[in-house]
């Protein structure tokens, strides 16, 4: 295995994506081998959408990453959806009910949250488009979780998962 085989495969169980090092045919966990293992499956298809792939393996549903991947700035998109709702669809509420939605909008702040997948992402890439012209690209997911310190750590996190999921479209074009 390459260097570079390997700092994926690393990047990749880091932030827990087994489907994705099962596409690239090496184990997670520690363990990293060539080729496929017993109990792991390597992709069936031909890899032809890198960008929705990544976005499967940090969303862990094929239709919500179908839809993501449509929008502009799709992996902050999953990447806020992953940190505000995990693996959970579009009926979640948090913060005591205040929160909505697989991206946790409160209403209070932005606009009524819609019910389904496509309303909820629609929503969620106009909040978005609007805080990168007013704070700009990098200040966006500071502003979409508010201000102060709390703020600038999810800030950190959100990029944080960008440049990953950044990384592993390239590992994905690279190895297909």
């Amino acid at each position: 295995m390459d260097a570079n085989t390997f700092m994926c495969a690393k990047r990749i169980a880091k932030i827990g994506c087994t489907s994705l090092i099962c596409s690239l045919g090496i184990l997670s966990y520690g363990f990293y081998l060539k080729g496929p293992q017993k109990g792991y499956t390597e992709l069936k298809t031909p890899i032809t959408d890198h960008k929705r792939i990544v976005i499967e393996s940090v969303v862990k549903d094929k239709y919500i990453a179908e839809v993501i991947a449509k929008k502009k700035y799709p992996y902050t998109i999953a990447a806020i959806k992953k940190i505000e709702s995990d693996t959970h669809g579009p009926n979640i509420t948090g913060d005591k009910g205040a929160s909505k939605g697989m991206y946790q909008v409160q209403e209070k702040h932005w606009s009524k949250v819609p019910d389904t997948v496509e309303g909820q992402t629609d929503q969620v890439a106009g909040i978005l488009e609007d805080l990168v012209k007013s704070q700009g690209y990098y200040e966006a997911p500071r502003a979409y979780n508010g201000s102060g310190k709390k703020a600038r750590l999810y800030r950190n996190k959100v990029l944080t998962w960008v440049k990953e999921m950044e990384y592993l479209e390239q590992e994905l074009k690279r190895k297909s």
